[in-house]
């Protein structure tokens, strides 16, 4: 890919870029979706392995019930762990290229603006980037439905140890996948910030933009204290290495780390920076 190059005498800084509002919604609606189809196939199974309520005086088969439920467990576990292998790729792909879209349109009017026409192909690079984002959220989409079922599985034999029936059960399944829909949306979010600044970093290389700016975001609700002062410098970083995070121990892009909403200005060099 051509290097850009900035014919006039000043340096340009163009304005940061944020992650695509609809890429998030999109993945966030998925995972839900997925949960929420796991969730009651799990709700259906149990229902059916779970004994029903007998009055009082008539003995139950306890362990012939604590078999069946035990079945049911395992049956749901193995089905949803295929399921969630498969389609973590599936949605991973389809999200990465998403980003990848989103992030190109959004690089490209950017530069349009400051009056710099380019296109974007894919090179190794970009490449290496959309691979990186695949990965990351395959391992994090498998982990959605293990935490499910190992939230199902203790609500499940607590229940059991308690006497509840299916109707006391369900009430805790309810609150269960309410905690892992609303992890699935903040991992949507999440991703979606890291994939971009993954991809954004890649595409100025190729272009041969080596700065940026850092520019700290409000939007996290516990900032950190490292970045924050980034922000109000305006610390200038390497595109390809980022800033020495000493809270973290090891060197960040904008974004990268979890619940970081930070974003940068990339500098385009003028004749001057180079006199």
């Amino acid at each position: 890919m051509p290097k850009l190059r900035n014919t006039s005498r000043k340096r340009k800084i163009l304005p940061a870029i944020h992650p695509n509002a609809g890429v998030t919604d999109w993945y966030a609606g998925v995972l839900k979706g997925m949960l929420n189809e796991a969730f009651t196939d799990a709700v259906m199974m149990l229902t059916a392995a779970l004994p029903k309520p007998l009055p009082v005086g008539i003995a139950t088969d306890a362990p012939s019930n604590v078999t069946k439920v035990d079945r049911a467990l395992k049956k749901w576990g193995d089905k949803w762990q295929r399921k969630f292998d498969k389609l973590s790729k599936d949605v991973s792909k389809q999200f990465a290229k998403r980003s990848l879209g989103s992030t190109d349109v959004a690089m490209k009017a950017a530069l349009k603006a400051a009056g710099f026409t380019v296109s974007f192909k894919p090179t190794r690079k970009s490449l290496e980037s959309y691979k990186l984002v695949v990965a990351d959220n395959v391992g994090l989409i498998r982990n959605l439905q293990q935490n499910l079922y190992n939230k199902i599985q203790q609500d499940t034999w607590a229940s059991v140890r308690a006497g509840g029936d299916m109707a006391a059960l369900s009430e805790k399944l309810h609150v269960s996948y309410g905690i892992e829909a609303n992890r699935a949306a903040l991992i949507a979010r999440d991703q979606n910030i890291k994939a971009k600044a993954t991809i954004e970093s890649a595409r100025r290389q190729e272009l041969g933009l080596k700065h940026a700016i850092w520019q700290h975001s409000s939007a996290g609700k516990k900032p950190r204290r490292v970045h924050v002062a980034w922000g109000r410098e305006a610390k200038v970083f390497e595109v390809d290495k980022g800033l020495f995070d000493p809270d973290e121990g090891q060197w960040v892009l904008p974004g990268i780390l979890i619940n970081c909403h930070c974003t940068s200005r990339v500098i385009i060099p003028g004749f001057d920076d180079y006199e």
